[in-house]
């Protein structure tokens, strides 16, 4: 009984560590680039969002991707195939920011750990999922939970 006991402490304590720190990022993010602080980014302040960080965010990267594009690479010839990792080439060829690094089905490393940037509009559109021109803290946390979850479960 005290094991489980402990266990659900430990998951609520897990899982409220994880909304906090959506909700300080979040937070963070608003007090910054909010310029007119009414709690909505408009597309100019997401623009300076994006472009400020998400540069930062792939060079930071580099290195690990580097390291992962190494172990996929079963047979050490700088190339990814389809039978070496199937999810990347996939997720590549969905996204718009990477399917022209995708070529006759194969990823090269210096593609893999390029910095490939998608569109501000097509991130935009991820984002502003009510599609009223601006995206609301809650827009902003369910997006972030939804990346959060995708990661976790790769």
């Amino acid at each position: 009984m005290k094991v489980f006991f402990v266990f659900c402490f430990a998951f609520i304590a897990c899982s409220f560590f994880s909304i906090n720190v959506y909700s300080q990022g979040m937070e963070d993010v608003f007090a910054t680039y909010d310029l007119n602080q009414d709690e909505h980014l408009s597309l100019d302040e997401f623009s300076a969002y994006y472009n400020a960080t998400a540069v930062a965010k792939c060079e930071t990267a580099k290195p690990k991707r580097s390291a992962q594009f190494d172990e996929m690479d079963k047979n050490g010839d700088g190339i990814l195939t389809r039978d070496e990792s199937p999810i990347y080439i996939s997720r590549y060829l969905s996204n718009p920011a990477t399917a022209s690094l995708i070529v006759n089905d194969t990823l090269s490393k210096e593609a893999f750990t390029k910095c490939p940037r998608m569109s501000i509009e097509y991130v935009w559109k991820m984002y502003d999922t009510n599609a009223d021109g601006l995206i609301s803290k809650q827009e902003w946390s369910a997006k972030a939970a939804a990346i959060f979850k995708r990661n976790v479960s790769e």
